[in-house]
């Protein structure tokens, strides 16, 4: 079996994470895609968004995927997709995602599983360049996202 492709978006509120998945998911005509998709709140605004798309998707609420309150049932989505026949996977965290125990909970996942069907791509932290100094300056889930990002736009 081929392993997924896992690429992973974060960045803060409002930094246009959802913008560019959408138009990533444009361009994946033939290539068979799931989306994890998370939202701080109770309510998936962004999930309403990207639902018209032909993908597989799961959207997980009211929590960050890497903190305790939510781990678990990452981990379960994580499991659940590469049940699918998906050729790749993106995550998109919520705003206020610590991606820094990303290989932890693949990890975990991998336990529900028989072995590690993702490869991990790339972790992609989308910036706000108007508003990055201020955000930084107050927010240490921010920082996070960089200092664990391969990529930062």
């Amino acid at each position: 079996m081929q392993q997924i492709k896992l690429y992973v978006l974060t960045g803060f509120l409002g930094s246009g994470k959802t913008t560019m998945l959408k138009k990533l998911l444009k361009r994946k005509a033939g290539v068979k895609v799931g989306v994890i998709q998370n939202e701080f709140g109770k309510v998936s605004i962004d999930g309403e968004i990207l639902s018209d798309q032909d993908i597989q998707m799961t959207k997980l609420s009211n929590g960050s995927i890497f903190c305790t309150c939510q781990k678990l049932n990452f981990v379960q989505a994580l499991a659940d997709m590469s049940k699918q026949g998906l050729d790749e996977l993106y995550v998109e965290s919520s705003g206020l995602g610590d991606p820094s125990n990303l290989l932890e909970i693949l990890d975990a996942a991998a336990v529900l599983m028989t072995k590690q069907p993702y490869e991990i791509c790339g972790v992609i932290c989308l910036v706000d360049a108007v508003s990055f100094l201020e955000e930084a300056a107050q927010m240490e889930a921010l920082a996070a996202q960089i200092v664990h990002s391969n990529l930062a736009v």
